[in-house]
């Protein structure tokens, strides 16, 4: 190889030196792309940034213009339904709630919610998703008060409590005020430690719950002794104290009384012939809704003439004048007189006598005693003279208890009688509410 050849190969290599040390500037090429990747990102997010605040500055403009126009319309009583209900992508609607008006929006995104909420609102109360946009009729600041849940927020403008998820830990859902691991309409039941859904009507079922729970569904209360989730639209009356007066008035049909027994209990208020006084102890009839022909109000509900309840009025029982008498010394019970033979005070002497087997004891200027009258009352209802009627042929004796009327008996002749059993060789008879000892055949 000769010196030229040399030289050659060398310059050759020097060359091929040179191409491999360019190849460096790889590293600084996506470098630069890396700057412009981010610069792109940023630029994306300044742009959805600056969006939304357009998209949250419209929404705020078109809510003010929305309601001053509706305030007017309200002022001069023009319809509020003026207005499209299809503007910047959103379904608008209006609802009038007579001292105030609310506007609901369907559409408006999570991440611009807050960029509305941020705006210096001072007469339009905002909720939680941006959904509902409260103000009052003249403008004027929401000043209602009220106690919300642990999740919930007031609207000062309605006076409604207004559930928020946000304020509840992770994977939580507020209802009613109350956070719970379950999903929305459902409460955490602690018999079968899983989620249950509220059944129809939003209650929620009987069974073990805590209060917070049972608060979940609404139409429901709470009973603390037993752990009772109970539905509002059961009728019955509260058998013990094993409630508190929380947990019965978030029933809307019920009072909270100690006037029907001693101790206060969760009472049935019917909501159509029922009226609750001022500060729900007490349910009284209503004096515009009467109760059906044959029936009378006691005890929170309609009751049928020859039934015996307590808490009732005089003029409701004289509705059953003949079958029915109003007595004092047990609650103002308006007490059957048919099937029925206890001796009762505190009854009036008109509504007594009507009653049938019925004799009053006492001043028939005042209220006494209603007796019941095994025999035949005389003296116009003053005196009763226990016989008893012959049956089959044959002759019975009048033998009194001595301490309760209605377990007097009626001893066959011939046979001698205790105050309260029937002697052999004899049975006891009920079927003309009178007790009569019968004799036994002797083939029987």
């Amino acid at each position: 190889m000769g010196q030229n050849d040399v030289l050659s190969e060398k310059n050759n290599f020097e060359s091929s030196c040179a191409r491999s040390d360019s190849g460096r500037t790889m590293v600084e090429l996506l470098g630069v792309l890396a700057i412009i990747g981010i610069l792109t990102i940023t630029s994306i997010l300044g742009i959805h940034f600056a969006f939304n605040a357009h998209k949250a500055n419209s929404i705020i403009n078109e809510v003010n213009h929305r309601v001053v126009v509706w305030a007017t319309n309200k002022s001069l009583g023009q319809p509020l339904e003026t207005l499209s209900t299809d503007a910047l992508g959103y379904t608008w609607s209006v609802q009038d709630y007579q001292d105030y008006i609310e506007l609901t929006i369907v559409g408006i995104e999570k991440d611009v919610c807050p960029k509305v909420k941020r705006s210096d609102w001072k007469t339009v109360y905002v909720n939680a998703n941006c959904s509902i946009f409260s103000f009052k009729s003249d403008l004027s600041p929401g000043t209602e008060t009220k106690e919300c849940g642990p999740c919930a927020q007031l609207n000062p403008v309605s006076g409604h409590c207004e559930d928020n998820d946000d304020l509840c830990g992770p994977e939580q859902t507020c209802d009613n005020g109350y956070c719970s691991s379950c999903e929305h309409g459902s409460w955490y039941n602690s018999s079968i430690e899983d989620c249950q859904t509220c059944n129809s009507g939003g209650t929620a079922s009987k069974t073990v719950a805590s209060p917070e729970e049972c608060a979940r569904c609404s139409g429901s209360r709470f009973r603390n002794k037993s752990g009772y989730c109970l539905p509002c639209t059961r009728t019955d009356w509260s058998l013990s104290n094993t409630e508190t007066a929380e947990g019965c008035l978030s029933c809307p049909n019920r009072v909270w009384s100690s006037v029907w027994y001693s101790g206060d209990r969760c009472h049935y208020c019917h909501p159509t012939y029922g009226v609750q006084n001022e500060d729900r102890s007490d349910c009284l009839p209503n004096p515009n809704q009467s109760c059906p022909d044959g029936q009378f109000f006691g005890y929170g509900k309609c009751n049928n003439c020859g039934e015996s309840v307590p808490h009732s009025t005089r003029e409701e029982c004289l509705k059953c004048k003949g079958q029915n008498f109003l007595i004092s010394s047990y609650s103002n019970r308006c007490q059957t007189g048919l099937t029925d033979f206890r001796n009762w005070d505190g009854a009036y002497y008109s509504d007594c006598v009507a009653a049938p087997n019925r004799y009053f004891v006492g001043n028939t200027a005042t209220r006494g005693k209603c007796a019941y009258c095994m025999g035949t009352v005389t003296n116009m209802g003053r005196e009763c003279t226990n016989t008893c009627p012959s049956v089959d042929g044959v002759s019975y004796t009048f033998v009194p208890h001595l301490s309760n009327q209605s377990r007097s008996l009626c001893c066959p002749e011939g046979f001698s009688c205790s105050s309260s059993e029937c002697p052999e060789g004899t049975q006891l008879d009920t079927s003309v509410h009178i007790n009569y000892c019968i004799p036994i055949p002797e083939d029987a």
